[in-house]
């Protein structure tokens, strides 16, 4: 049966325009994970044609994969950040990172502070939303600005923009949209929680993002390959029932499984603090977990304005890290805390194995099932939050590591 054919491009980094296909790249590999820059990997002889071309910072690569649809499709994109020549051999092995890295590159140059604000709103901005301070634009609108000799200036509520400003550059990455994902749509009764979010001095834009992604139930993000647009979703990825994997089971389609569970963030003892703010104490001393397992504690430090609202918020996000960390609170399994990783067979077009990247992708939700006696007997959904792949010098490709958690 036919294989998937990959190609990685060369391209320069400031408007993504193609210098050539690398087509004596070997080893080829990508890491790509939900929520981070995802990174890209190969070797590459001094005599290529383009060896003189590749470059950090300055050039990226484009990562195509055609397969049952036999039609290319960019999965993913990234700028060169390390290079390592091996004179002797002359060859070289070339790493490249996500664009979404550039934005832990930049930071604030005075403290921004955004006040019961929806995340999409707080990152990407909005025409309808004005934070508190009055500045009138997202994290990704103030990241972009023009670096000018004196700085940039929020008080305000605008910073200037000075035209032709090299060699200062933006973080090449576009402010994007907002999709509504899994979770409800913005605006409703039963959408998402409004947040606040301060942006110390000189802190990191990128950390600032992954602080409100990290939230349970926080959002996430993607940043599109083509054109560096930051999007934004509720949820990343939708359901995918008719995809299933199987361990001993059923289609019988993976290599390998593993299981590996950790208690290192157990908690049936929680206190929420913020600054001025009464401290928020979740407990259930007749719970399963402290019942089964004894008393675990510990304490949230959450960043609140001082808002009629924010012990109402505080309560909130005490509750929700209490339901995901206290174990078997709401489940009444001995193991709550894994995360799998599965080697499926290698896809080939027309088998029985789920396509990566088609049939389905990170952040999506799959159905899988792993059975060996006498510990194990798995069956569920679970999303998809991480995936490498490998693709041999013969162009083979394999997917080693399909990392999952119960959805």
């Amino acid at each position: 049966m036919a294989v998937p054919q990959w190609k990685f491009i060369l391209v320069n980094s400031k408007d993504l325009s193609e210098i050539g296909e690398l087509h004596q790249a070997r080893d080829k590999s990508l890491n790509l994970a939900l929520n981070t820059p995802g990174s890209a990997s190969f070797t590459y002889s001094f005599e290529g044609n383009l060896a003189a071309d590749i470059q950090p910072i300055s050039t990226g690569v484009m990562a195509y994969r055609k397969g049952s649809t036999d039609s290319y499709k960019l999965v993913w994109s990234g700028y060169i950040n390390e290079i390592a020549e091996d004179v002797t051999n002359a060859t070289m092995t070339v790493s490249a990172v996500g664009w979404f890295e550039r934005l832990n590159k930049r930071i604030a140059r005075q403290k921004v502070s955004y006040r019961s604000q929806y995340d999409k709103d707080i990152i990407i901005g909005s025409s309808f939303s004005t934070p508190s301070g009055g500045i009138a634009s997202g994290i990704m609108q103030i990241a972009n600005k023009t670096v000018t000799a004196s700085g940039y200036t929020i008080a305000s509520g605008t910073i200037p923009v000075v035209a032709g400003s090299n060699p200062y550059t933006p973080t090449w990455l576009d402010i994007g949209t907002y999709y509504d994902g899994m979770r409800s749509p913005i605006g409703t009764a039963s959408g998402p929680a409004k947040q606040d979010l301060s942006i110390e001095q000189d802190s990191s834009f990128g950390e600032a993002i992954m602080n409100l992604i990290n939230q349970e139930n926080g959002c996430d993000i993607e940043v599109d390959p083509a054109n560096r647009q930051l999007n934004v979703y509720g949820k990343k990825g939708s359901v995918k029932s008719d995809v299933w994997f199987g361990f001993n089971w059923g289609p019988e389609n993976i290599v390998s499984f593993s299981n590996q569970i950790s208690t290192a963030d157990i908690a049936n003892y929680l206190v929420g603090r913020a600054t001025g703010i009464t401290a928020q104490v979740v407990y259930n001393k007749y719970s399963y977990s402290v019942q089964s397992y004894g008393i675990f504690e510990d304490s949230l430090n959450i960043n609140l304005n001082s808002t009629a609202d924010a012990a109402q918020k505080l309560a909130y996000y005490t509750a929700a890290e209490y339901f995901f960390r206290s174990g078997p609170e709401f489940s009444y399994s001995d193991s709550p805390f894994s995360t799998y990783s599965i080697t499926p067979y290698p896809y080939t077009i027309g088998s029985s194995v789920p396509e990566p990247f088609e049939a389905y992708n990170i952040g999506d939700i799959v159905k899988f099932r792993a059975v060996r006696e006498p510990r194990v007997d798995v069956e569920g959904s679970f999303r998809v939050f991480g995936m490498s792949v490998s693709i041999s010098n013969d162009g083979n490709e394999s997917i080693g590591d399909l990392r999952m958690y119960a959805s």
